[in-house]
């Protein structure tokens, strides 16, 4: 076996053990702040990563339509509209159970 391959090898189990570590290491708390996580994070930031990429998916087809400055306007504006959304809603707590 080569040795490029064979540090590539060892690199990779090194990381992957790292990873398992850290993922050990950082569920060490209250476990209920995992609670309703989607993907690992919490539903106001997947609506937002949800709606960047449909916009980014807009931009893609701008001139499929007439007018593709609307288009692109609209994908700017979409996004941060759900921010804006997710900003204004209420926070369940700020404090923690220590």
């Amino acid at each position: 076996m080569k040795p490029a391959i064979l540090l590539a090898i060892l690199s990779t189990v090194a990381l992957a053990d790292a990873v398992v570590q850290t993922q050990s290491a950082a569920q060490t708390g209250d476990p209920d702040i995992y609670k309703g996580l989607i993907v690992g994070v919490g539903p106001g930031v997947f609506a937002v990563i949800v709606t960047a990429i449909f916009a980014i998916v807009m931009c893609l087809f701008k001139d499929s339509i007439e007018a593709p400055n609307v288009c692109v306007a609209a994908a700017i504006i979409l996004p941060l509209i759900v921010l804006g959304i997710v900003q204004a809603l209420p926070i369940k707590s700020l404090s923690t159970s220590t």
